[in-house]
């Protein structure tokens, strides 16, 4: 089906019958036209069902009335009786004649006012008693408003012939409406019979002849009360309509209202005879115009569908699925669509001489005019279908090539600069082409949508990235940033390679720590045998030379001295041993509880004599309940017993030193502060680092290891501690945490 579709010749016989169904309209619309009298015809099948027959009754009845109520007779109009005063003065107000006058006498009271001051206006308003005007008029109607302009009263006292000659152009006027009235109802006088009683003048307008109305088969009557029409057929009421909706005769100038008695009467009927020929024509009609109208449905729907079936089949050929475009198809649709537009300018212009012509002689003219404007348009439509179905619709304008060419080179530098650019490059161009977009109302919600889309990918990336930042300063250095393309991409592959490169500097650096430790760990240790030998040696040289032998007393002082500076060298090495192995957490730690007074006590007590020697006195504070720490007994021991050390070692003789229990926030604290015999002038920080010491000649003893195990040996029990200095001031605290019954270790 689809091949058979596709064949030319079905293309071809399409294309003929839409001009056939075209030439079938045109003759079928010409002879309603020309043979049907009244093409309503087609709404109703008899005349007497139809608005055409209301209408008529309606325009006999209208006209009917204006004679009766309006002009009465002819001599009632050429005296003026049919003459509305109020209306007659009311044009003359509105009148060219009287704005020409007012404008002249204010500009005239204008120059008035400009050389004799403000009161030329009130000196110069008349009186209306004053002049020479209609005053009987003025008194009877004081309330028309335009009596109260006395611009206007002086215009009729100046101007009286001005009321006579409008007067006189009224009933002229009224006098052709009423031979046009007269003229209309002698017409219909065989066609239909009206009668009208008018109580207030006891006067009669009829021609019936003696028939009655009300026994014709169709008549109207008018409700002069109700200011409506009822249609009456064969005595039954079939339709009311409003009266003023058929007022076709209301000629200038009729009264807005009728003086109207409740027996004033007026109905008007259509005789049989009449209503007999009227029928029979509207039957024809009803006939052609049916025949016809079926005919031009018909014709449209058919060549409807043949186009359709052209749009769809145009540029398609059997057995392929490509758009075959035509030689025609080449010319840009600029050309089509101004060859389109002068058809359509064209063909009124053909049909403009028939119009004065008898319908049976347009036939010959307007059918093959609409034909060939079919024949030659078509051809173009179809061309503009296969450009759109070849997806070129657009590229088929000259000016939309132009438009492609120019939005192509927009989106290259475009592309350019926001792949190329920077930041601000990229807010250059937003900033740029945003206020030239939203010149076009339609493109502002695309422009919204879209400043909504990169923000939100951009705060999103700028999240990823300060998330991935929090992540590595809080030593997190396997953690990645997934953000690809643009700065903030670079950006985020820079701090990856950044966390790379620090976590590759930490390894080395704690790898290098390891080694260093491993290196003091395994000295040490090798040193310990070796000056193990030397100690116990020297004990047997020193007992040796303790027997009374008075010659050698020289042996006795230098076995002194290496026995002095072999036990400082064994407590080096010692203090040594456990910084490296308190740094590398080799050490063994057993959290227990552990009770800080009996702690302070023990160790006040160990170092008493030396604290006697120094001239030392300590003052302790303690809190009134005991105080336990959840701590390795030995390791704390080993903390306090270096803070003595240090008291004694560094601590001005003769001083004060004050030592402080405290507890608080689940931590118990010692704090130790004393003044210091050397002037300290390192800060607290490089004090806290190993073989640093108070006294910068080193003359006193000590390693400079005693700080920097306390601090690794608090860190490993879980606690702090940590130095000040002020001045000679020196505080040392060590703070640890407080024994729970129902402490588990984090």
């Amino acid at each position: 089906m689809k091949r058979f579709s596709r064949q030319w010749y079905c293309k071809f016989i399409a294309y003929l019958v839409i001009l056939g169904m075209a030439a079938a309209f045109v003759l079928s619309f010409l002879t309603i036209a020309g043979k049907v009298s009244d093409p309503s015809a087609f709404e109703s099948k008899t005349y007497a069902d139809s608005s055409v027959c209301a209408d008529e009754l309606a325009r006999v009845i209208n006209n009917v009335m204006v004679m009766q109520y309006d002009y009465i007779n002819e001599d009632n109009v050429r005296s003026g009786g049919a003459v509305d005063e109020y209306n007659l003065y009311r044009n003359l107000f509105d009148g060219s004649a009287y704005s020409r006058y007012r404008d002249n006498y204010y500009d005239e009271q204008r120059a008035k006012e400009d050389t004799y001051g403000t009161d030329a206006y009130a000196t110069e308003s008349p009186s209306p008693a004053d002049l020479n005007v209609s005053i009987g008029v003025m008194q009877q109607h004081p309330d028309w408003e335009m009596f109260e302009d006395g611009v206007f009263v002086r215009y009729l006292s100046e101007h009286p012939e001005a009321v006579e000659n409008a007067r006189q152009s009224i009933i002229n006027e009224q006098l052709r409406n009423f031979q046009r009235v007269q003229t209309f109802l002698n017409s219909v006088s065989g066609q239909f019979a009206f009668s009208s009683y008018r109580a207030e003048t006891n006067s009669r307008l009829e021609n019936t002849a003696g028939a009655s109305i009300q026994k014709m088969p169709i008549y109207a009557q008018y409700d002069l009360l109700e200011d409506s029409i009822v249609v009456y057929k064969d005595g039954e009421a079939k339709r009311w309509m409003d009266f003023s909706g058929y007022a076709y005769t209301s000629f200038y100038p009729s009264r807005d209202g009728y003086a109207i008695q409740p027996s004033d009467a007026l109905g008007v009927g259509i005789y049989p005879e009449y209503l007999a020929e009227r029928e029979q024509e509207w039957a024809q009609d009803h006939r052609t115009t049916t025949d016809c109208v079926v005919i031009m449905v018909a014709s449209v729907i058919l060549a409807l569908a043949c186009f359709i079936y052209l749009c769809i089949v145009t540029g398609r050929v059997p057995d392929e699925t490509q758009v075959h475009l035509c030689l025609i198809d080449r010319m840009y649709s600029e050309v089509h669509i101004a060859l389109i537009i002068a058809l359509l300018c064209v063909f009124p212009a053909l049909l403009e001489g028939t119009m004065r012509m008898p319908v049976t002689d347009i036939a010959p003219i307007a059918v093959p005019a609409v034909c060939g404007v079919l024949a030659a348009g078509m051809p173009l439509l179809l061309s503009l279908m296969r450009s759109l179905k070849a997806r070129r619709f657009i590229r088929s304008f000259a000016i939309g090539r132009l438009c492609i060419r120019f939005a192509k080179w927009v989106a290259r530098s475009v592309r350019s600069v926001w792949n190329g650019g920077g930041l601000m490059a990229r807010g250059m161009l937003v900033a740029v082409l945003a206020p030239l977009l939203c010149m076009f109302w339609f493109t502002i919600p695309f422009i919204i949508a879209g400043a909504i889309f990169v923000t939100y990918r951009t705060i999103s990336k700028f999240q990823r990235i300060q998330e991935g930042v929090k992540q590595v300063r809080g030593g997190n250095l396997d953690y990645k940033i997934d953000v690809e393309g643009g700065d903030l991409g670079a950006l985020a592959q820079d701090i990856n390679t950044l966390s790379e490169g620090l976590e590759s500097a930490i390894s080395s650096e704690v790898k290098a720590e390891r080694l260093k430790t491993e290196l003091i760990s395994n000295v040490s240790h090798d040193i310990k045998t070796p000056l193990t030998s030397i100690v116990t040696y020297v004990d047997l040289l020193q007992n040796e030379l303790a027997k009374d032998e008075p010659d050698r007393e020289k042996e006795r002082e230098y076995v002194g001295v290496i026995n002095q500076k072999t036990q400082r060298l064994r407590v080096l090495t010692t203090d040594l041993f456990e910084a490296a192995k308190a740094t590398s957490g080799a050490m063994t730690v057993t959290l227990e509880q552990v009770d800080v007074s009996a702690l302070v006590r023990q160790g006040l007590g160990e170092f008493d004599d030396k604290l006697r020697d120094a001239e030392l006195d300590v003052r302790v504070r303690m809190p009134e309940q005991a105080a336990f720490i959840h701590a390795d007994g030995r390791l704390v021991w080993r903390i306090f017993e270096n803070m003595l050390s240090n008291v004694v070692k560094y601590a001005m003789h003769g001083s004060r030193v004050y030592l402080d229990v405290t507890r608080g926030h689940g931590m118990v604290t010692l704090v130790m502060k004393n003044i210091s015999a050397y002037e300290l002038n390192v800060p607290a920080e490089e004090l806290m680092e190993r073989f640093k010491r108070g006294d910068e000649s080193r003359s006193s003893e000590g390693s400079g290891l005693g700080l920097s195990i306390a601090t690794s040996l608090a860190q490993l029990q879980h606690g702090i501690f940590d130095i000040e200095v002020d001045g000679d001031l020196f505080k040392a605290t060590l703070s640890m945490p407080e024994y729970r019954p129902d402490f588990t270790e984090k």
